[in-house]
């Protein structure tokens, strides 16, 4: 148990570090957008904890979960039939409600860290 509560953990703070890239994305670019590739770079450099994403697959997970919970907007590029799909076809940018949380506008959420809790 004691290590599926670890990995809770750092999940949590990898969505927080996915989150906060975006947020500076949005400072930097006009349309706030970042490639999947480009967004795991950002979030995982200056890394302070041992655990980093396991693979661009865990990457593309925790995307999909802040997707999910309307933090972030996904848009798929295009994919050939040989192709896997992967982080490499997608880009995200923060949507309204992943702003209000970054400026802390609203609660906490449950499974992205943040030090409110």
């Amino acid at each position: 148990m004691r290590h599926d509560d670890e990995q809770s953990q750092r999940d949590a703070w990898l969505c927080r570090r996915l989150i906060d890239s975006l947020a500076l994305a949005r400072d930097k670019s006009p349309t706030g957008d970042r490639s999947g590739p480009s967004l795991k770079r950002e979030a995982q450099s200056g890394e302070p904890h041992d655990g980093g994403f396991d693979s661009d697959d865990h990457c593309l997970r925790l995307c999909r979960d802040l997707r999910d919970w309307g933090l972030v907007v996904e848009q798929v590029g295009t994919i050939r039939r040989i192709e896997r799909f992967g982080l490499e076809h997608v880009t995200y940018r923060l949507s309204d409600k992943g702003l209000q949380l970054v400026r802390e506008q609203i609660p906490p959420m449950p499974g992205v860290w943040d030090e409110r809790l």
